[in-house]
């Protein structure tokens, strides 16, 4: 998703956060009633996470939203607020409300067969992520935190909550200083990275950057740090960004110096946060 379609779908999120919500944690659930929607929970197995229906025999109710247990606990947990978020944005996105309101599936087609369709979800997760975390209500309370890093991050998660994983996407993502998140793979292997526009702007031709994905988890194993209460367990190391990708020497002009911070995230893998050192 290219960076003007991504803004465009995090406004439009605002602007449904601002309109129906009243307080920093926000209710998808009220949203859905308030626009209209039904929704309900259930065990669904494996099929799907969440997905939502319309369904043109019932005019007063025609968009339906459900939820499986299965694979979010309940609606109320992090995952389940997420997910729900993620349905409203195939409900509000017009290109997506479209398609359903022609009565087709955004998930499966007429043989109920699972359609992949990457765009369709990334917008969703979009909508989702700046549903929950509005940019400005997120700016705000981020610039209160003295503390920079992965304990802001964790401060804001709280706050708005959300998961430690989308909240330090979207700290990252809002720009507020030079950093790069790192996603880990379960068994502790590269996944994926981004990095803020302040960070590209710091390090000359860093868009260009290859990121070493045979690179340890710094000198932490996610497997030996401690969840301890709520994932608040996290390590901090030094480095230097020559250790991080393959484009920069050691010891030259460009090999900065890095904070690194590494949280495990259970079955989920963990995150480093990588930002200057001074």
């Amino acid at each position: 998703m290219n960076r003007n379609r991504e803004r465009s779908i995090a406004d439009l999120a605002e602007k449904i956060s601002d309109k129906y919500s009243k307080t920093i944690r926000v209710n998808p659930e009220l949203i859905a009633l308030r626009e209209g929607l039904t929704f309900s929970d259930g065990q669904y197995g494996d099929h799907f996470e969440a997905m939502i229906e319309f369904c043109s025999s019932d005019p007063d109710y025609p968009f339906h939203i459900y939820l499986n247990n299965d694979q979010i606990r309940h609606p109320a947990s992090l995952r389940g607020r997420s997910s729900f978020g993620h349905e409203l944005g195939h409900y509000f996105i017009p290109e997506h409300r479209k398609i359903l309101l022609a009565g087709e599936s955004l998930t499966y087609d007429r043989n109920h067969n699972y359609i992949e369709n990457p765009t369709v979800e990334n917008e969703a997760n979009c909508f989702s992520a700046n549903l929950l975390m509005p940019p400005t209500i997120f700016r705000e309370q981020a610039d209160k935190h003295k503390e920079l890093g992965l304990n802001s991050v964790l401060r804001l998660s709280h706050r708005f909550d959300t998961s430690m994983l989308s909240t330090a996407l979207q700290y990252v993502k809002m720009d507020l200083y030079p950093t790069v998140l790192v996603k880990w793979t379960a068994d502790n292997r590269f996944h994926w990275r981004y990095m803020s526009n302040k960070f590209r702007k710091s390090v000359p031709d860093s868009y260009k950057f290859q990121f070493n994905a045979q690179r340890p988890t710094s000198d932490y194993d996610l497997t030996k740090l401690s969840l301890g209460s709520w994932e608040s367990t996290y390590g901090t190391t030094i480095t230097n960004l020559s250790s991080w990708v393959y484009d920069i020497k050691p010891g030259s002009r460009k090999d900065m110096v890095l904070r690194e911070q590494t949280m495990p995230l259970g079955k989920y893998g963990g995150i480093s946060l990588l930002s200057p050192a001074s």
